[in-house]
């Protein structure tokens, strides 16, 4: 089973790329939102590997950190939560915001993302609580919940510009660019966070 792959991307479309090692063998690899982003063609990269195997095919999904794999695997574990919801939700947000959104029970987080429904998000919530506390790593943190209701409203708006499939580095440029964001309601800012991105 592939667990790690170093190459150079030589295909990239929405959220796959074609990774071709220096073995000469070119792999298709599924990846987070973030890091379609942050890789062109001919960039070299490196990435943990989940493999799901099916009857019909051999899929590798990809991931820069392995804290981002093992979330992955977690999530794939919850019951109607399969490998391509599981990659939206991590497209939505780093590990450390889910781990953040499961620790502090924010049901909204989930069900902001496409495809999950109360119930699928609910039941998250209750899987995840326990087995992320387990995990052996000293590099995630839960983030601090919001000191106030105006920052609150910014991180929803960050959460749903997440769930659009927006990179991160996009998201935290626009909203550094948007005055008066603490008074404005979600999806005010995420209008005005839009506006900015789209005339990039």
């Amino acid at each position: 089973m592939i667990g790690y792959l170093k190459g150079t991307v030589i295909y990239s479309e929405d959220r796959e790329f074609t990774l071709l090692t220096d073995s000469g063998v070119g792999y298709t690899v599924f990846v987070p939102a973030d890091v379609s982003a942050k890789f062109q063609v001919g960039s070299s990269i490196e990435l943990f590997i989940a493999t799901s195997v099916r009857e019909d095919a051999i899929i590798l999904y990809g991931f820069e950190r392995m804290i981002d794999k093992k979330i992955f695997l977690l999530l794939c574990d919850v019951n109607n939560v399969g490998a391509k919801t599981a990659l939206s939700i991590l497209s939505a947000g780093t590990s450390e915001e889910i781990v953040s959104a499961v620790t502090m029970r924010r049901v909204d987080f989930f069900k902001n993302i496409s495809g999950i429904g109360p119930k699928t998000a609910e039941k998250i919530l209750i899987d995840l609580r326990d087995k992320v506390t387990k995990l052996q790593v000293a590099q995630i943190q839960p983030l601090p919940e919001p000191e106030s209701r105006e920052k609150a409203n910014i991180q929803d708006a960050l959460i749903g510009l997440s769930a659009l499939g927006y990179a991160p580095q996009q998201i935290r440029y626009a909203l550094n660019l948007i005055d008066g964001k603490e008074l404005m309601k979600p999806e005010a800012i995420v209008r005005a966070a839009l506006k900015i991105i789209r005339n990039q």
